[in-house]
């Protein structure tokens, strides 16, 4: 019984499972690109693909609004999460906390690599389990000095950025060559890439396996690990100031979302545009628009944050903030079935659609998806209390609860 009443919705934190709900649907649009073209696009739009009319606007806002902040406010709220659990369980004077949570992330860190190396290359779970297990130690911290260690840690990628845009004064000819090409890669050279995603799913092995790999060896140590360390640190802070529990007053969230998406929204529409008017050149991404996204990812996070409390608070968009407070709740199993539902359209193994579709047609696949994920997740917390990979995750991790059928509702 006890075991059932930790996961009834009165006892968790509506506001938070909404923003969560927010974050997984947010961060498709971003995402969908890694599923539908080649890798190199993450970084230079102009890679692969058509970029006018339409599909330079699609790009144009999902760049601005979308590329680097919803993935912050994941990372955020996963800070969050990590003290929820801790306080939660003190509160009911549970034992060995810390290994209860040791378990969690290791469990998360085997999800983590399933999708990986088996479904999709661009997992973040594996990322968020090992911060998760660094940062444990700081969940005593006071608020302030959760702010400053976040801020150290958070600005820790920016140096390497500044001291490459620096070096890129130095490099000779072949440098330059090189880095274009990776920059621009040829067709003969992204050519095995569409060969192996259209393939079967063993086929699609050559290439995720490597994908994967690099991605946990260069890019998770050098700027991802930084980075997500640094927002779930802020995350943890704001979650004990109170910000993310809806408990400021309105007028605090209202000032959060003008200063948030009022300053930096039009900064960072500025950027895109200018990078776009520049042909999306490395030198500019480098030198200016890498920087710009980076920081300006914490402005516009704040702003969907406080935009989100202040409609919770208002109690307007009922319908709204439940459908995405019920996504919130099965986070971990939304957050699979997207790779799932989209290597199914775009892989070899489904429908083989890989480098075929244009971002218009990528975006209308993101909106069949939320739609899709919405439903789901309503009906299905209409039968069971959680998610299936979360009660999974639950199970694994819980040794002392008993129950006969922890999922049903009645």
């Amino acid at each position: 019984m006890n075991a059932a009443r930790s996961t009834l919705p009165s006892t968790r934190i509506t506001a938070i499972d909404t923003l969560r709900g927010f974050a997984i649907l947010g961060v498709l649009p971003v995402n969908i690109q890694g599923f539908a073209m080649i890798s190199a696009t993450f970084t230079n739009p102009a890679a692969y693909g058509d970029l006018t009319g339409w599909n330079f606007w699609i790009w144009f806002f999902t760049y601005s609004l979308g590329d680097s902040k919803l993935l912050a406010l994941f990372s955020l709220l996963f800070g969050a999460s990590l003290l929820f659990i801790q306080q939660r369980e003190e509160a009911g004077q549970a034992q060995r906390t810390t290994l209860h949570q040791l378990r969690r992330l290791g469990i998360l860190f085997v999800f983590g690599m399933v999708h990986a190396y088996l479904i999709w290359p661009g997992d973040v779970l594996v990322c968020y389990a090992l911060c998760g297990t660094l940062l444990l130690p700081a969940l005593k911290l006071p608020p302030r000095h959760l702010v400053l260690a976040g801020l150290f840690i958070f600005a820790v990628p920016t140096i390497g950025a500044i001291n490459l845009s620096r070096d890129m004064d130095q490099w000779d000819m072949s440098d330059w060559q090189q880095a274009q090409q990776n920059w621009m890669p040829p067709t003969e050279q992204y050519q095995n890439e569409l060969d192996a995603y259209r393939g079967n799913w063993l086929q699609q092995q050559s290439q995720r396996v490597p994908e994967a790999f690099n991605a946990q060896t260069q890019s998770l140590p050098e700027w991802v690990l930084w980075r997500a360390a640094g927002l779930m640190l802020f995350g943890m802070a704001l979650f004990k100031l109170g910000v993310l529990t809806g408990k400021r007053p309105v007028q605090f969230y209202r000032y959060m979302t003008l200063f948030g998406l009022g300053l930096g929204a039009p900064i960072m529409f500025l950027n895109s545009w200018l990078w776009a008017s520049e042909q999306w050149s490395m030198e500019y991404f480098v030198r200016v628009s890498y920087l710009a996204n980076y920081w300006l990812s914490l402005l516009i996070v704040s702003g969907y944050i406080g935009l989100t409390m202040w409609i919770c608070q208002s109690g307007r968009f009922q319908r709204l903030t439940e459908a995405l407070a019920n996504v919130g709740r099965m986070a971990l199993s939304n957050y699979l079935l997207q790779s799932i539902i989209c290597t199914l359209i775009f892989y070899g193994h489904g429908f083989g659609l890989f480098g075929k579709v244009n971002r218009t047609g990528q975006f209308i696949v993101v909106i069949a998806v939320w739609v899709l994920l919405v439903l789901l997740s309503n009906i299905w917390l209409k039968h069971f209390r959680y998610g299936p990979l979360e009660w999974l995750w639950r199970r694994g991790s819980s040794r002392n609860i008993v129950t006969n059928h922890p999922t049903t509702v009645s």
